[in-house]
């Protein structure tokens, strides 16, 4: 994961998602002049990263190995459903843009991008979350609850977008969110034990 800004000040965080580094790092370029970028390899590694820190928006590569882009906008449906996710990929279809907008993508932009346009909808999709219901604290295993759901929805709803790498990392998400959600449960019973130790004990006369 790579994080750049050029404020002094803590800007809106924006989350790029592309296996080609050149890409990536264009919209990274572009993308820093207004916000705090954060950028990821893949589809699991977003996920991850989604997972631990708030994002106001996303930009998502379609076409990439491992976990596609379409399953892990499906994946992130499931962890936050109203964050902003735009497509943006090189290889643009009719087909692929219908799927995309079906999952709710904010808006689809093929490759090469116009810096102007990509920071205008970036822009906006920001300002619209920004708009959005402030979010209540979450409980963290519900939101790793979520993760989970969206992945048995996936290979339930829609058994043919999953290749075998899709398979592989779905296994492999579901895993490491099993291994997390047990690492939180531990840690709150033992902080709940912790605050037992100091409540004053009921004197029965």
């Amino acid at each position: 994961m790579e994080t750049s800004t050029n404020e002094s000040t803590q800007p809106s965080t924006v989350l790029v998602v592309d296996d080609e580094r050149g890409p990536r790092l264009a919209l990274q370029l572009i993308l820093q002049r207004e916000f705090r970028v954060v950028t990821a390899q893949s589809g699991e590694e977003a996920l991850e990263i989604l997972k631990n820190e708030p994002v106001e928006a996303v930009t998502l590569d379609l076409k990439m190995p491992g976990l596609a882009g379409q399953n892990t906008l499906s994946l992130i449906r499931g962890m936050d459903p109203d964050l902003p996710v735009i497509i943006i990929t090189g290889y643009g279809s009719y087909e692929s843009a219908v799927k995309a907008l079906k999952l709710r993508a904010f808006d689809y932009i093929a490759k090469p991008f116009d810096s102007k346009k990509i920071l205008m909808v970036v822009e906006n999709a920001v300002e619209d979350r920004r708009r959005a219901t402030p979010q209540k604290a979450e409980n963290p295993i519900a939101r790793l609850d979520a993760v989970l759901e969206a992945a048995e929805s996936l290979e339930r709803s829609r058994p043919e977008w999953l290749s075998n790498p899709d398979r592989a990392a779905l296994d492999c998400i579901r895993t490491n969110v099993q291994a997390v959600q047990e690492h939180f449960r531990s840690s709150a019973e033992e902080a709940n034990q912790t605050v037992a130790l100091f409540e004053p004990r009921k004197e029965h006369g």
